[in-house]
């Protein structure tokens, strides 16, 4: 049964979701605060997945997304806004979240997104839990671990998902529709930055190392290719 923190200080909306969710077999439990979020996450028994909302007094969710990633990068976080803009959406996933989801969608797809995310961030099976190697960059799905000439990769859950997808097809360009569907468990929308965004965070993990500044290169029309050395 996973485990989902459910952080938002509107007691009626959570606890209303709790219970859907419960229904489709989660654990749930709900703080209703920053500070509480922030005090739950530093026990050790950290929930597999947390459920954030943004428009929370200070410390607003944005500062517990912040402090969380500082600490820890393999928690999927699946942010709630009620704000319809794009750039409060981007900058939710610049800081580290790993999707978004409107506080208007349904219960249903709420719950589809954290299955999603959780599904990725667990151990691979069969042969995509079989290591995998390009060129310099080694990727072990069941260590949840990617090294690069040695040195292990800071990465996120679902930026590991990213890289393991392009990798496992690497030489060949990956539309993005075909990323997001495999790694956040959905199809595109208008406007969906997501996908840049998780592959502008590798590219920049990956550009510290010599020789793979450019590796992964966007495909005008297409999406995303990860090259192999000659």
């Amino acid at each position: 049964m996973a485990r989902v923190l459910l952080v938002d200080d509107d007691i009626e909306f959570c606890e209303l979701l709790a219970a859907y969710l419960v229904a489709q077999g989660f654990e749930v439990e709900a703080v209703h605060g920053g500070e509480a979020a922030l005090a739950r996450l530093a026990r050790r028994d950290r929930p597999d997945a947390v459920c954030l909302d943004f428009m929370m007094p200070q410390p607003n969710g944005l500062e517990v997304l912040r402090r969380l990633r500082r600490d820890n990068d393999w928690i999927p976080v699946l942010y709630l806004t009620a704000n319809q803009d794009e750039t409060d959406r981007v900058v939710g996933l610049e800081l580290g979240a790993d999707d978004y989801v409107s506080k208007t969608s349904s219960p249903r797809e709420l719950a589809a997104r954290l299955k999603a995310l959780i599904r990725r961030g667990g151990v691979g099976r069969g042969d995509d839990d079989r290591p995998i190697r390009v060129d310099e960059l080694s990727l072990v799905p069941s260590e949840r671990r990617a090294d690069l000439a040695g040195r292990t990769l800071p990465l996120t859950s679902t930026e590991f998902g990213v890289l393991h997808y392009l990798m496992r097809n690497a030489g060949t360009a990956i539309s993005k529709e075909d990323l997001s569907r495999a790694v956040l468990g959905r199809g595109l929308s208008p406007y969906d930055r997501a996908v840049d965004v998780h592959v502008s965070h590798i590219r920049k993990k990956l550009s510290v190392h010599e020789g793979w500044q450019n590796r992964i290169q966007a495909v005008r029309g297409v999406g995303y290719q990860l090259l192999v050395s000659a």
